[in-house]
């Protein structure tokens, strides 16, 4: 089970079907009804917006919910799932009600609590269902109290696992501290620019066949490891102008790799040692 903490009203349209009403139905096209005097262009335009949803940012339940939650405390769902194969991680997942089809949009998801292999990816894109995102997890290459760091799934030939170098070391911590996903999508040039705890990462392109992007995380601690109540929040807050900046120039991985930005440690690190032993997911099971 989990305990919804906050919600959001859905996007609704209601005052403009009642302008195409009173600009367009017979019966109230009288001369007290200055509306009639619109040009048609300007109420076709009008009416584009009543089929263009703003995109909210919320977590998909399986049960009626009137309005969008977009706050969770899952402690009970995350501790009643079963772990993952060679961690402590929990294999629940969660996903945002809604993919991303069009447009460019900046969604931020913060978590109360991370450990090793804490994830946020894009699910089941392309004919293939390859997934790719960024994850949280354990350097074994670097000296102790030095090894938070912070990779990204790749979808290409160049390697799965990719260390985000302007990230650094210790950009977040074990348990301890919140952590702040941040993804600029961009359905248009078809792209997407990472973020972390405020710090600004790659910029990298999409594969050719992905029409859409869901956003999913998982991997989260169980309560043996975390000190706190694990709350999921997930928010559509306005594009940082620094990301802005960074989102400048998509390159695919194996540029990003030519151009130093990331590193390729797929033999060094598996970023897959978490997955869980019958591959089977809890998926918003509340």
């Amino acid at each position: 089970m989990a305990e919804i903490l906050s919600e959001e009203q859905t996007h609704t349209t209601p005052g403009i079907y009642a302008f195409l009403g009173l600009a367009t139905l017979p019966r109230f096209q009288t001369q007290a009804n200055p509306l009639r005097l619109l040009p048609r262009e300007i109420i076709d335009r009008i009416a584009r917006f009543a089929h263009r949803d703003t995109y909210l940012a919320y977590w998909a339940m399986t049960g009626p919910v009137e309005d969008a939650p977009t706050e969770m405390d899952i402690s009970r769902l995350v501790d009643e799932a079963d772990t993952c194969q060679g961690s402590t991680a929990s294999s629940a997942r969660l996903h945002m009600a809604r993919p991303l089809r069009s447009g460019v949009h900046y969604v931020e998801v913060t978590t109360t609590s991370a450990g090793y292999g804490t994830r946020l990816m894009f699910d089941g894109m392309g004919p293939w269902g390859y997934n790719f995102g960024i994850q949280l997890d354990c350097d074994i290459r670097a000296e102790e109290g030095s090894r938070c760091a912070c990779f990204i799934h790749s979808y290409e030939e160049s390697g799965d696992c990719l260390q985000v170098k302007s990230f650094g070391a210790n950009s977040w911590t074990w348990n301890k501290d919140p952590v702040v996903f941040g993804v600029l999508v961009d359905m248009v040039r078809g792209c997407v620019t990472y973020r972390l705890n405020g710090l600004d990462g790659p910029c990298m392109k999409f594969p050719d066949y992905v029409r859409k992007a869901r956003i999913s995380v998982d991997r989260l601690p169980v309560a043996g490891d975390r000190v706190v109540p694990l709350v999921l929040s997930c928010a559509t807050p306005p594009i940082p102008s620094s990301l802005r900046a960074a989102a400048a120039n998509p390159l695919t991985a194996k540029e990003h790799i030519a151009a130093g930005t990331l590193e390729d440690v797929s033999d060094e690190i598996d970023l897959d040692y978490h997955d869980n032993v019958d591959g089977v997911d809890n998926v918003n099971d509340y």
